[in-house]
């Protein structure tokens, strides 16, 4: 029999010592012990990789795991929706109808290649949605490319908030949260002045002026020149191909957009457990080339 816990009995459960994701805390490395902040690992010289923690606890944890400096609403189970909502009229700007249907499958395989992952497949203390955009680029090297965008919603649970909702034991509190973001041939990436800064397992991570994530890159597009801080030319975008097949992938990029979880991490303070470390956990062990293979092949 399934017991569901009532927003207050998981408040008053915080203090308890057979908290759920108790027993899979022991099998998880001691994370204060793991290199992190200033001690991570660089990549390149001036480039240290500060998720690495994050990914060395979590190829360790259960997915159910929570630690015992997590309060009673990170311990709580998220709700995870996996429908992805229709394109918009803003989300769809200029994509012909016969491939929206096309660029929506391919959110959908970066949406489960993401949920897949430990941190997030029994994710507590957030709940997550997504957001699918599509557009047609009408304009500068990449025009008449089709731009696709997924946004991750993860929403921090809060207990005492009385919007939140509980159903089969799972909890979402309307609140903004924070986003990663997945893009394919948006080449804003290219100006955002992407660096490449270290290669980790399949995966190339770069550091932008708005933070870190992963990407991909066709070879017509290399070398990918490091541009200096605060210069505006934008890197190698003569090199995107004009015309030809709208549905080819030249560039991929996913990336947190939030500053505040992106200072926590480079100071090695965010804990693997909070939501905000759960999503850039997954975010660094998804293997991003398999993924961009596969979406080469959904036509």
């Amino acid at each position: 029999m399934s017991i569901t816990l009532s927003r207050r009995e998981l408040i008053l459960s915080a203090s308890a010592a057979g908290l759920p994701g108790a027993a899979a805390a022991q099998s998880a490395p001691d994370w204060q012990r793991l290199p992190r902040g200033p001690q991570s690992p660089e990549g390149r010289p001036g480039y240290p990789f500060y998720g690495q923690y994050l990914v060395a606890f979590w190829r360790r944890a259960a997915p159910s795991t929570v630690l015992p400096e997590d309060n009673a609403s990170e311990r709580a189970p998220g709700r995870i929706v996996r429908a992805l909502p229709s394109f918009d009229a803003r989300g769809r700007s200029g994509v012909p109808a016969g491939q929206q249907a096309v660029l929506m499958r391919r959110c959908e395989v970066i949406r489960d290649r993401m949920l897949a992952q430990p941190s997030l497949s029994d994710i507590h203390g957030a709940s997550l949605d997504f957001v699918p955009r599509a557009r047609l680029s009408t304009s500068g090297p990449n025009a008449g490319r089709l731009v696709c965008e997924l946004t991750m919603n993860h929403r921090a649970v809060r207990l005492d908030f009385p919007e939140t909702i509980e159903a089969d034991g799972r909890f979402h509190t309307p609140t903004p949260g924070e986003q990663l973001v997945f893009r394919v041939n948006d080449t804003a990436s290219l100006e955002e002045r992407l660096v490449e800064t270290l290669r980790f397992g399949p995966n190339r991570l770069y550091s932008a002026r708005m933070g870190h994530g992963a990407f991909w890159i066709d070879p017509a597009l290399e070398p990918l020149a490091p541009l200096p801080p605060y210069v505006s030319d934008v890197n190698n975008l003569e090199h995107v191909p004009h015309g030809g097949d709208p549905m080819a992938i030249h560039l991929f990029t996913a990336a947190s957009a939030s500053n505040a979880s992106q200072t926590n991490l480079e100071r090695g303070v965010l804990r693997p457990t909070h939501w905000a470390g759960r999503a850039m956990a997954a975010l660094y062990m998804v293997d991003w080339p398999a993924v961009v293979a596969e979406l080469k092949t959904i036509r």
